[in-house]
């Protein structure tokens, strides 16, 4: 079996072209999606989350993080775009009586999700931005939802809305219970002036 160079170059080619107008214009490009065949649309977000797994462990500054993310970001990637799209697919079924096509639902959530992996390259110095990149993926999501699919708006937006309270909520439940809060909260009282009343 011989490999065509010139067909991956332009394959390659044609994706980076996207990716950047995308990112220029991401309301234009969600509505309009690319129809790309099952291999070509999970090869394409399998490489994109290596390359910001690796990164995110390049700003780290860890090798264990840049291995992790390069190998095992894409097959985590892969899991939850396909078990979002299951839910999606399901869902606007009982309530829209809606079959929607699997691969183009599939296309709009790894398209929706391409702000959030970029943002979070930069997750470990600067935690907010992870709730931020997921608040891009949902406006995406709505928008997405309701021009490709001509889905309801209102029943859209709330549920999409939901999840984003659920997921920040989770996000800030995490912050909370990490090392990072009793840490700052614990050298703050050991800095703070003791003051006694009546002296």
């Amino acid at each position: 079996m011989t490999i065509d160079k010139a067909y991956l170059q332009r394959e390659c080619l044609e994706a980076k072209d996207l990716v950047v107008r995308f990112f220029k214009n991401p309301i234009h490009e969600i509505r309009n999606l690319p129809d790309w065949s099952w291999p070509k649309i999970l090869i394409f977000l399998a490489v994109f989350s290596a390359i910001c797994g690796g990164l995110a462990g390049v700003v780290e500054r860890k090798v264990l993080t840049i291995i992790s993310g390069l190998l095992f970001n894409p097959f985590v990637t892969l899991s939850l775009a396909g078990a979002s799209t299951l839910f999606f697919g399901i869902f606007f079924k009982i309530f829209s009586n809606r079959d929607l096509a699997w691969r183009k639902l599939f296309t709009l959530v790894v398209f929706s999700n391409l702000p959030n992996f970029v943002f979070s390259v930069g997750a470990s110095y600067i935690p907010p931005i992870i709730p931020l990149g997921l608040a891009c993926t949902a406006f995406l999501l709505i928008k997405g939802l309701i021009e490709n699919f001509n889905l309801e708006r209102k029943l859209v937006t709330r549920l999409i809305a939901g999840l984003y309270i659920v997921f920040f909520l989770s996000w800030v439940i995490k912050e909370i219970r990490s090392d990072k809060f009793p840490k700052t909260f614990e050298d703050d009282n050991r800095s703070a002036p003791e003051v006694h009343l009546g002296k």
